[in-house]
């Protein structure tokens, strides 16, 4: 039975990764919409790096992200 509860923990957490880069992924594509034209591309890269630094276990390269992908 306790191998039963960790199988399906393993799955749980498996599929909360999965989740958390499909919502980077989904917010990559809005953050385009929302950018405000006064801001450039050195600020947005700036601002990411800020984030990502806050918290680097929530975020995912974009090219492993790609090729999680293929």
């Amino acid at each position: 039975m306790e191998k039963v509860s960790e199988k399906n923990v393993e799955h749980i957490l498996r599929e909360l990764e999965r989740l958390k880069v499909e919502i980077q992924r989904l917010e990559a594509m809005i953050v385009p919409l929302k950018r405000d034209p006064d801001i450039t591309d050195e600020e947005v890269a700036e601002l990411l790096e800020l984030a990502k630094d806050d918290n680097p276990e929530n975020w995912i390269d974009a090219k492993e992200l790609l090729s999680k992908t293929e």
